[in-house]
């Protein structure tokens, strides 16, 4: 082994180490983050690698050797890609610099060394973890071997040479030189890793400190504010903690509403050594009332007394909230006992455990009887099943609450009748507690409805006389009527040559008096149907056109006579509908003959037809006197006429617009009116263009073949 060439090889590794350690202790400020940072370092290891080849051991002329290898090799695994090409770089420019035989191989090396080091490093990604002593070592071994290997890029005879120079020494000094360079960096890292955890450790706890939402102090006992975070700053009124400490030189004095609070809570700190949630009211420094709650203990002497750290929260809002529960339960108890309804509350076995006055009164017990009785004892039999039905639906949780009308016993021996709504009340865990009920006496209601069943039947049964009245007076009026309309017919229009002009008149108003009595009775008749449900609807389909050119014709005389221009604007879409068409008739001739009956001579009467969506609105308007606003709500009413003067110059029975309203309705439409006293009116009612639109089995009956 030549002995020169270990010396030189261990000199030059030393130095690598000094230059090491040189450069550990500088770097500290170089984060390596950036890419200027990695420039910067490789730039210095760069020029580490200078310095050992300016030192290198020199085996012949041209033909040096250094630890630029272990350098290298060791930036690349530690520090990455760009540090090392930087480095690297440097080394090689450097090393062409100095030139001979040996050129070739030291800039080999340098590639060498550069690329084993960054394949290991992605080889292994946690380097301070992963990469020990024994690693290091094999790491140095293959670095060197490739190194040794490269020798062969010199002449053969010189290479041959050169490795017997040169291989002990570089298998001895290399690989510990790696491990020893590996360590150190190692331990940079593990330094730095600390000290960043440090950092980061320091920024949370100031972070939490800073923006916990909890106040967090600092004081001495004489109650002058050391330290505060902000959200302590915001609680006693302050924009800053640098503001509360200004201000705050004595909190006994100061934050303290009570000062003998404060004082409290220093003889419980120094009896105790800490205080736990201590609740004090406080003034911040605008003059705000608030309540606080605090935690603290003493954590340092000091010359005058001791340092106490701690927290507080502002309890505020709730204690705010116990104030109003303790109110609302106060509130509670004086409804419960001054209720005008019984009110009691039982356990799940049913036995009545507390109660208020009124409940005493409805059921004729006082207080010490009435205290733990079953409510099983105090209900009338027969209403004891169906109630006992809906205690176990409660229980069950079928339902939250169960209200029933029954029978108390009064001690009397008598019935009240009362209303009970009976609800269960649970823990917040849901497991129930008691049932709470509240009666009410309904004895006064009960006797009413039994007064209003009586006058109801009564009602009916005279509705049912009056209906067999009405069916009877039909059946017996229209027989005789019949005979005097068409008699009467006959005789004006077979005999009337016969007739001299007084007879005529005399006749023509037996006839007309008739048709107006037929009418009367028919309608009324038709009402009476309706209000006892028996009308029917009859369907059938039809075209509406020509339904209204018949009902044109019936009504076309009477707007004749007074000289009233009556106009049809009909949509001509409208093909088909289904409806009863004689009630349908039946609402156009109606409004027709009421708007030609309140329209003047000359006057105007529209009847406008549109289909609108599913369903056939009709209008009818006219110029006519119109009706007054207080008389809009009742002109649907039976025998009812906006005209009522003793005079009753329009005649009619006030029929008319309630059969329109009615029959409308059993179409389940409606009617609507508009007018304007002086200027007419407009009468429509809609009614579906199908019977299945809209339509209620319960309002409307229909024939079954129909339905």
């Amino acid at each position: 082994m030549n002995s020169e060439a270990l010396i030189g090889i261990v000199n030059n590794a030393a130095l690598l180490l000094a230059l090491g350690l040189l450069y550990d202790s500088f770097s500290y400020k170089v984060s390596n983050k950036t890419i200027f940072d990695k420039i910067i370092t490789g730039s210095i290891i760069g020029i580490i690698g200078v310095a050992l080849i300016f030192n290198s051991w020199e085996l012949a002329p041209g033909i040096v050797f250094d630890t630029r290898s272990i350098l290298l090799s060791i930036t690349s695994l530690f520090f990455g890609f760009i540090p090392v090409l930087v480095a690297a770089l440097i080394s090689a420019i450097y090393r062409l610099s100095i030139g001979g035989p040996g050129v070739l191989t030291g800039i080999s090396v340098i590639a060498s060394s550069t690329i084993i080091g960054l394949l290991w490093r992605m080889h292994r990604q946690d380097l301070r973890k992963t990469l020990g002593n024994f690693e290091l070592y094999i790491f140095g071994i293959t670095v060197h071997i490739s190194m040794l290997l490269l020798m062969f890029t010199l002449p053969f005879e010189t290479a041959i040479e050169v490795l017997r120079v040169i291989t002990i020494p570089v298998i001895l000094v290399y690989p510990i030189g790696t491990v020893l360079l590996g360590t150190l960096l190692n331990q940079r890292t593990a330094r730095n890793e600390a000290q960043q955890a440090l950092k980061e450790s320091e920024a949370r706890i100031k972070h939490i400190y800073n923006n916990v939402p909890v106040g967090i102090f600092r004081t001495d006992s004489s109650g002058k504010v050391l330290s505060i975070n902000p959200e302590m700053a915001h609680i006693v009124g302050c924009g800053s903690p640098e503001e509360a400490i200004e201000h705050y030189t004595d909190l006994g004095k100061q934050l303290y509403v009570n000062s003998e609070k404060r004082e409290e809570f220093v003889k419980m700190l120094k009896k105790e050594g800490s205080v736990e949630n201590f609740e004090y009211e406080a003034q911040r420094k605008d003059g705000k009332r608030l309540w606080l709650l605090m935690n603290a203990k003493i954590s340092a002497e000091a010359e005058n007394g001791f340092v106490i750290d701690g927290f507080t929260m502002d309890i505020t809002e709730r204690k705010m909230a116990d104030f109003r529960i303790r109110e609302s339960e106060e509130k509670f108890r004086a409804i419960f006992e001054q209720a005008a309804t019984g009110i009691c509350q039982a356990d799940l076995d049913g036995k009545i455990i507390q109660f208020n006055d009124r409940f005493c009164k409805i059921t004729g017990y006082p207080a010490e009887e009435l205290m733990n009785v079953n409510f099983r004892d105090i209900t009338h039999p027969d209403d004891l099943p169906k109630e006992l039905e809906l205690v176990e639906e409660v229980v069950a949780g079928k339902c939250k609450n169960y209200s029933i009308e029954k029978r108390y016993l009064h001690k009397s021996g008598s019935s009240v009748w009362v209303s009970v709504n009976v609800s269960i009340v649970s823990s917040s865990e849901g497991r129930p507690l008691y049932f709470l009920a509240v009666a009410e006496d309904i004895a006064e209601r009960k006797e009413a409805e039994e007064q209003m069943l009586r006058a109801r039947l009564a009602a009916e049964e005279a509705n049912r006389y009056k209906n067999e009245l009405l069916a009877n007076a039909n059946h017996e009026l229209r027989t005789p009527l019949s005979s005097i309309i068409g008699f009467s017919d006959i005789i004006l229009s077979d005999m009337s040559d016969n007739l001299n002009q007084s007879q005529k008149k005399y006749l023509s108003h037996v006839n007309q008096s008739g048709k107006l009595l037929l009418k009367v009775i028919s309608k009324m008749l038709d009402i009476s149907r309706i209000e006892s449900g028996g009308m029917d609807l009859h369907f059938e389909k039809f075209q509406p056109g020509p339904m209204v050119e018949e009902v044109i014709q019936g009504i076309e005389s009477m707007a004749s006579i007074k000289n009233i221009t009556l106009s049809v604007d009909m949509d001509t879409d409208i093909q088909e509908m289904t409806a009863d068409k004689g009630k349908v008739q039946a609402i156009l001739y109606n409004l027709l003959e009421n708007s030609l009956k309140f329209t003047p001579s000359k006057g105007e009467v529209t009847l406008k037809i549109r289909e609108k969506g599913e369903f056939l609105q009709v209008s009818v308007t006219d110029n006519g006197i119109g009706i007054q606003d207080k008389d809009i709500d009742r002109i649907f009413d039976p025998f009812v006429q906006v005209d009522g003067s003793s005079t009753r110059k329009q005649g009619g029975t006030g029929l008319g617009l309630m059969l329109v309203k009615e029959y409308a309705s059993l179409h389940n439409g409606e009617v609507s009116v508009k007018s304007e006293y002086g200027r007419g009116s407009t009468f429509t009612f809609t009614i579906p263009i199908a019977p299945n639109i809209g339509y209620d089995s319960e309002t409307v009956r229909m024939p079954e073949e129909v339905n």
